[in-house]
């Protein structure tokens, strides 16, 4: 009787190391290890929401937070001009991140601050079409 208890226990052990070792197989050819061919486009070139890898997420934040600074301290055109930098390096993640729509929204507040309203306006409509798109 004991020697049946062992065989299922033996085949569930040897399931999971074939499972580990599978894993750990399929992990290791994955496309994080191998080298890109020729004719597929490196994955590292590009991040998760289609943008270039060339965005710079410290610069984007650097910006949003000086402009948010500047606003607060009634500066509104420094404000503008922060933001609108912040935009095009917003731009460089993808049309799918959500730092372009957050940047968006702050300039289309800087603008109704200014009394810029057909300038908030459009940006109003380009956050409309990014939150129907995705």
């Amino acid at each position: 009787m004991a020697e049946t208890r062992k065989l299922p226990r033996r085949l569930l052990i040897t399931i999971c190391i074939g499972a580990l070792l599978g894993g750990f197989g399929g992990w290791l050819g994955s496309t994080k290890l191998r080298t890109p061919r020729p004719s597929e486009p490196a994955e590292s070139a590009r991040n998760h929401t289609g943008g270039s890898r060339y965005a710079d997420y410290a610069v984007w934040q650097r910006l949003t937070s000086a402009g948010e600074k500047a606003l607060q301290a009634g500066k509104s055109e420094e404000a503008e001009r922060l933001f609108l930098s912040a935009l095009r390096e917003a731009e460089k993640f993808g049309q799918r991140d959500p730092r372009l729509l957050l940047t968006l929204h702050k300039l289309s507040d800087v603008y109704r601050t200014m009394g810029k309203y057909a300038q908030a306006d459009s940006f109003d409509k380009r956050i409309e079409a990014f939150e129907q798109r995705y």
